[in-house]
């Protein structure tokens, strides 16, 4: 069976819209030259891969993202057995390597890959990364790639920087930069702030959290206007109230206090120890009700009789952070979940690791409905594949990455709702 080098990625991977070239193929003098299969690799996953999405780039996938004329940029290690151990491919909307960007060109940097990893394409066909890099030998755990492929070393956003689970992007083009004790120029303490839409560092937005076990693993604009959180902190050292979730007001970022966490999010480690749960990743529906996913598999509700609820890695929240129990509750499962996407009916595309037992199936990748029943025939049909994450390249196509099935499968594949 392949060996795969995914590890567990807490930060989960964001769609983005920036800008870069308008052709829906590459010039060609600098177009790919992989065949475009014309079926799907495994006929039993049902037709649910998009056959006309080029499948040259095979390997494993770590990290993508989208760029506002549906072109990927896709990283990982690439080729039969991984022999490329670290690569970054601009693909076009149909999968074909773009062969005028290309990272290979600049020997000036290196990568030390971490378990986290983000990616958000920018204007003028740029490309911000956040992962562990030295450049001219100096650490850094931010980077910008120009349109060709070369390191930007004009791009100095700050000047330490601890740590980096995920990079969101935001309405009017600003970046959000989580992780855990981050450090600005001039800015002392924080652990979200902000960059504009070239990935610099923007002063005038920042999100300061004193509690050094703070981290947070996902962010969301709510159609209302409000900010929605979610990690493991305190809002400030020596609070006692440790939040999985919270909402926050948008103009002063002031928590919300009608949205109210009255349950714990717990999970079991090892000797059946409870620990916190963690949220990796949230979804808004239409309603307004938040969608969460993570390592929880059971919720506690302190001084009540009936006080456990076991809920599995995803459940759906209330506008008041209540638990909404008509969300279906879904079975267990041995693999961490990696990816939630929403689509534009409400319907959930989740992603998993590998380490499914034979009783579990090929859940790897799921298709829930709005109230989360799963989709019986939605079956992606790869034995031994493993989900880094989702990126939606629009309203009816979403990119799946990560390890495939054994050595030498595509690396990722489009999926059509």
């Amino acid at each position: 069976m392949k060996k795969h080098f995914l590890s567990f990625i807490t930060g989960l991977f964001v769609l983005v819209i920036a800008s870069c070239s308008k052709s829906d193929t590459a010039e060609p003098s600098t177009a790919g030259t992989g065949t475009v299969e014309p079926t799907p690799t495994n006929p039993s996953n049902g037709g649910i891969t998009d056959p006309v999405f080029s499948k040259e780039v095979t390997g494993s996938a770590f990290a993508a993202c989208v760029d506002d004329n549906k072109n990927i940029f896709v990283l990982g290690y690439f080729g039969p057995q991984y022999q490329t151990k670290f690569k970054i491919y601009k693909l076009t909307p149909n999968g074909a390597i773009d062969k005028s960007f290309d990272i290979d060109k600049d020997k000036t940097w290196s990568d030390n890959l971490p378990s986290r990893i983000s990616m958000i394409a920018l204007p003028q066909g740029k490309v911000l990364i956040s992962g562990s890099f030295k450049v001219d030998g100096v650490s850094k755990f931010l980077i910008r790639l120009n349109a060709d492929g070369s390191i930007d070393k004009s791009y100095t956003p700050t000047t330490r920087i601890t740590s980096v689970n995920t990079l969101v992007k935001l309405t009017g083009g600003r970046i959000a930069v989580l992780g855990r004790n981050t450090f600005a120029n001039g800015f002392g303490e924080a652990h979200f702030f902000s960059l504009n839409e070239l990935g610099e560092y923007d002063r005038n937005n920042g999100f300061r959290i004193q509690d050094d076990n703070t981290v947070l693993l996902d962010l969301i604009e709510s159609k209302s206007g409000k900010i929605y959180l979610s990690g493991f902190f305190r809002l400030s050292a020596g609070k006692s109230t440790t939040y999985s979730i919270a909402r926050f007001n948008p103009a002063d970022l002031t928590i919300d206090e009608s949205f109210a966490q009255v349950q714990d999010y717990r999970s079991l480690g090892q000797n059946a120890i409870e620990l916190n749960g963690s949220i990796i990743k949230m979804v808004e529906q239409s309603d307004g009700k938040i969608i969460i996913g993570g390592s929880f598999d059971k919720f506690y509700i302190p001084n009540t009789r009936d006080n456990i609820t076991n809920y599995h890695q995803v459940a759906r929240v209330n506008t008041d952070g209540s638990i909404d129990a008509t969300f279906k509750n879904n079975n267990n499962y041995t693999s961490d979940l990696s990816a939630l996407v929403g689509t534009s009916s409400d319907q959930l595309l989740l992603g998993r690791h590998l380490s499914l037992t034979a009783s579990q199936g090929e859940r790897y990748l799921e298709l829930l409905d709005k109230n989360g029943n799963i989709s019986p025939t939605f079956k992606l049909g790869m034995e031994g594949t493993s989900i880094a994450g989702i990126v939606r390249q629009d309203n009816n196509n979403f990119i799946v990455f990560g390890a495939f099935g054994y050595d030498n499968n595509p690396a990722l594949y489009r999926v059509k709702l």
